[in-house]
């Protein structure tokens, strides 16, 4: 399946650049994406959410740090929500605003244990390179680059949101 990305324009129709927001109408500019919760579906709709970002010219450290943050999020999705069942689907939100780009994460995979994000420390990187570990990063980056963090479950569905701020 490919993945479906779907420019939501604000409010005002006529608009023709995706993500752009006017904070004087109150528009907000959205990006909706649905895809299916594999590792070749999650990396193959960066290529979209990239020239999404672009588009809105969002400066460079808040691009990257929302693509960073959306990797770990949305691959963190498909390998543990979904690791003892068949890939389902994700849908995230985004939201350009004034503050930030705010997400928010739905799928219809496992619960988070203790209903909680995890919230590790920064694992040991003064070692050996032939020590050095290969994961342990994710949530400490998401968490590092984001504000406002917040998981629930409503019914049978995950909903993770968060800001990335200007600033972290």
């Amino acid at each position: 399946m490919t993945p479906k990305v779907t420019v939501l324009m604000p409010r005002d129709s006529s608009a023709r650049q995706p993500m752009n927001s006017d904070p004087q109408t109150g528009d907000v500019a959205r990006l909706a994406l649905e895809i299916i919760a594999k590792p070749e579906e999650v990396r193959g709709c960066f290529k979209d959410i990239h020239q999404a970002f672009e588009a809105a010219e969002l400066p460079s450290e808040l691009r990257i740090n929302t693509e960073v943050v959306l990797a770990e999020v949305l691959n963190n999705i498909a390998e543990h929500s979904y690791s003892d069942r068949p890939p389902g689907l994700i849908k995230m939100q985004l939201d350009l605003s004034d503050d930030g780009v705010w997400f928010l994460a739905v799928d219809d995979g496992k619960v988070m244990p203790n209903l909680t994000p995890p919230d590790p420390e920064l694992p040991e990187v003064d070692v050996e390179l032939n020590d050095l570990p290969e994961g342990g990063f994710g949530w400490f980056l998401i968490r590092t680059l984001t504000a406002d963090l917040e998981y629930s479950r409503v019914g049978t569905c995950n909903h993770l949101s968060a800001r990335i701020p200007f600033d972290p």
